[in-house]
């Protein structure tokens, strides 16, 4: 039996985005926002500007990365069934595409 490495690669990268998105927000809850809180309200705007605009790209790239390896793996799977006759037509992919959701 061959193990598939593009089956873990693609897993692996959608776990981390996961994670870097969950723990970004975890993170900026109940670590960032009672630090800003005691900041003056001036120092407070810049500092929220300058961490927004770096962290939405980290945020955007997690997005992307979830839902291309999301697709991906959904893919991976619905072509590995192909001995069940009920997924090798659209009908049985619809199914299995809406269950998903």
């Amino acid at each position: 039996m061959q193990f598939d490495y593009v089956n873990l690669i693609l897993r692996i990268l959608h776990l981390l985005a996961a994670f870097a998105a969950a723990g970004g927000a975890i993170y900026a809850r109940f670590a960032l926002v009672p630090v800003l809180s005691s900041l003056p309200v001036e120092q407070r705007g810049e500092l929220q500007a300058s961490l927004a605009a770096r962290w939405s790209k980290v945020v955007m790239a997690s997005i992307g990365i979830l839902l291309v390896s999301g697709l991906a793996n959904f893919l991976l799977f619905v072509l590995g069934m192909k001995q069940q006759p009920w997924v090798e037509t659209w009908k049985g992919t619809y199914v299995l595409f809406y269950h998903s959701l």
